[in-house]
C-alpha cells in the first residue's frame, strides 16, 4: 500500500532505473482498494527510465496523474492489467485529479493489456510532448471493468495533443479498445 504521501507515491527516475518491474500494489487507496489516501501529486512516474512493467495494480485519487511515463528514456515500457481511477472491482471511480496515464516526450511504451482507465478527473490517457511510437491497445476507457456502465473520465477517452506516430487500437480484435461514457 503506496498512499498518502506528500509528493509521488513511486518515482524510477534516470537511465539507470530501468527494468523494474511494480506489480500488484495499491497506489493511492487503502488496503482495500476502496477508499482513496491519494498521493500529492503522480501514483508513478517513469523519468527518463527504460523498459519498466507497471502490471496489475490499483492507481487510484492520485493528486496529479496516475501514470506518467516522461523524458525520452522512458523508453519500452509496459502498462498492463491495471485499475487506473477506479477502486479495485472496477466498479466505483476514484479519479486521480489528472490523466490515469500521461505520456510525455516518451516513445515505444505499451498501454495495454486489460488496463481499466476510468473516472479519472481529466483524461483517460493523454500523449503530449512529442511522444511518439506508443501503442494504446486492449483498454477499457470510461466504462466499468465489466464494459457495461460509464464510469467516465472527465475529459477524453484518449487526448493526443502534439505527439505523433502513436497507435490506438489495432488490425486485431484482441488490440481494440473499449472507449466510451467520457465526458
Amino acid at each position: 500500500v503506496i498512499s498518502g504521501n506528500g509528493n509521488d507515491g513511486i518515482i524510477l527516475n534516470g537511465p539507470a532505473a530501468g527494468q523494474n518491474v511494480i506489480q500488484n500494489n495499491f497506489i493511492g487507496t487503502d488496503d482495500s482498494g476502496e477508499h482513496v489516501v491519494g498521493n500529492a501529486n503522480d501514483g508513478i512516474v517513469v523519468d527518463g527510465a527504460p523498459s519498466n512493467a507497471i502490471i496489475g495494480n490499483v492507481i487510484s485519487g492520485n493528486g496529479t496523474n496516475g501514470v506518467l511515463l516522461n523524458g525520452g528514456g522512458a523508453s519500452g515500457s509496459i502498462v498492463a492489467g491495471n485499475f487506473i481511477g477506479t477502486d479495485v472491482a472496477g466498479i466505483l471511480a476514484l479519479g486521480n485529479h489528472a490523466a490515469g496515464v500521461a505520456i510525455s516526450a516518451a516513445s515505444g511504451n505499451l498501454i495495454g493489456g486489460s488496463n481499466v482507465i476510468s473516472g479519472n478527473l481529466a483524461n483517460g490517457i493523454f500523449l503530449t510532448g512529442g511522444a511518439s511510437g506508443n501503442l494504446v491497445q486492449g483498454n477499457v476507457i470510461g466504462l466499468s471493468a465489466a464494459g457495461t456502465n460509464a464510469l467516465p473520465n472527465g475529459f477524453n477517452g484518449i487526448s493526443i495533443i502534439g505527439a505523433s506516430s502513436n497507435t490506438v487500437g489495432g488490425a486485431v480484435s484482441a488490440a481494440r479498445n473499449l472507449i466510451s461514457g467520457n465526458a
